[in-house]
């Protein structure tokens, strides 16, 4: 099973965004693997051919895709067809960026550190491009942090509506952290901090969302084997309440998947037996995330590489690359496609359309210890339910 790998499109911009600033990226940050503990090259899957890699990270979120450059942001909301320049907001160059959100019908967000750099300026685009909007936040800590320092990482969670959360997290060991969270129903004009004082909050957040402004869940924990939620719009989070669980250090959660009233969880599990096989389900709450319970399983006996589902579709692509498992009703039943071009290092996968889908291909190495390192970041699409697929240019 390939860690961090289900559905993390959110994590790419944050992992790439040092590339920008000069720095050499360790994919080991999201993969597992970390490639500055000596030299290693790492390229695409033979069965695919990719040779114009991105200048910049990127960032997808279904047909809405955002990449950024050492000058520019570029943005398309049709899968990667098309493609426009969006100019950054006035005073503000791609390396302060730390974060950046597009959302079906929602403004394009940006994240970016002040030049004191403790808070986050959250900028927001409306989609008829009027002007830039500007928020400032400044995440703090409890005492018992022990610092008063800027925020590691920023998160941005478009939910429901006009709704839109922002976190800022400050890691103080392997899974003790401490989440800033700042809270807006009018598309990020305006935001409330909740100052959340619930011991179970206080741990490394992966991936959260919100199914009403009042009701979200996080997954939790250095491994994403853990899940919290809130009934009353972050201000309170306690653990959600799971059936048996497989083995620790075996499973991983993905991001949480919010469909009508139900919010899914996807769960991929290495077997105990194999590391060539795995199973994947979902976990399934109508209760706002406060209770969950198994959902039907899929057995992967060539092993898992990324998923996306956008409540009623999803798509299980096998460790190598070369089959796609698909489902179009939540996960009953099951159809296995055999996939041409896809290849084993993806990043992260979208579903863009009812036959269409984009990936994020990520390939690094260093050419020595801790020296050297790079990173290559490809884009590719599917127009035909997975059967083939083709690389994509911002150009």
């Amino acid at each position: 099973m390939t860690t961090g790998g289900l559905n993390r499109a959110r994590t790419i911009l944050l992992l790439l965004a040092t590339v920008i600033a000069g720095g050499c990226v360790s994919a080991g940050a999201s993969t597992g693997v970390d490639s500055s503990s000596a030299p290693a090259t790492d390229a695409p899957s033979p069965n695919t051919s990719l040779d114009r890699p991105l200048a910049g990270p990127v960032s997808v979120n279904g047909q809405n895709i955002l990449h950024l450059t050492t000058t520019a942001l570029r943005a398309s909301r049709d899968g990667g067809r098309s493609w426009s320049d969006v100019a950054l907001p006035r005073g503000i160059s791609s390396s302060s960026i730390v974060s950046a959100s597009a959302a079906p019908n929602r403004p394009i967000f940006l994240a970016a550190r002040d030049t004191s750099g403790k808070a986050i300026h959250l900028y927001g685009l409306p989609s008829n491009n009027a002007a830039w909007t500007d928020s400032l936040l400044t995440p703090s800590w409890p005492s018992q942090a022990g610092v008063t320092g800027p925020a590691d990482s920023v998160t941005i969670t478009p939910g429901p509506s006009g709704f839109v959360a922002v976190t800022g997290s400050l890691r103080a060991g392997t899974s003790l952290a401490f989440n800033s969270l700042f809270v807006s129903q009018d598309d990020g004009k305006t935001f409330v901090r909740q100052e959340s004082k619930s011991p179970d909050a206080n741990i490394v957040w992966d991936a959260l969302a919100f199914e009403t402004p009042q009701q979200g869940v996080v997954v939790v924990g250095p491994t994403s084997e853990g899940l919290i939620h809130t009934s009353d719009g972050g201000a309170t989070w306690t653990k959600s309440a799971l059936p048996s669980m497989p083995r620790p250090g075996s499973f991983e959660l993905g991001d949480p998947v919010v469909a009508g009233s139900t919010i899914e969880i996807p769960m991929s599990t290495q077997s105990a037996t194999s590391a060539n096989v795995s199973s994947f389900t979902f976990l399934v709450s109508t209760d706002g995330g406060a209770t969950f319970s198994n959902g039907p399983v899929l057995n992967l006996p060539d092993g898992q590489s990324v998923s996306a589902s956008d409540g009623q579709r999803t798509w299980v692509v096998s460790s190598t690359g070369a089959t796609i498992y698909e489902s179009a009703d939540n996960g009953q039943t099951w159809a296995s496609v055999k996939a041409k071009g896809l290849p084993q290092n993806l990043a992260s996968l979208a579903l863009a359309g009812a036959h269409s889908a984009t990936a994020v291909v990520a390939t690094h190495g260093c050419t020595g210890v801790k020296t050297g390192c790079w990173q290559n970041t490809y884009l590719i699409s599917t127009t035909d339910d997975g059967r083939t697929w083709s690389q994509l240019t911002t150009n």
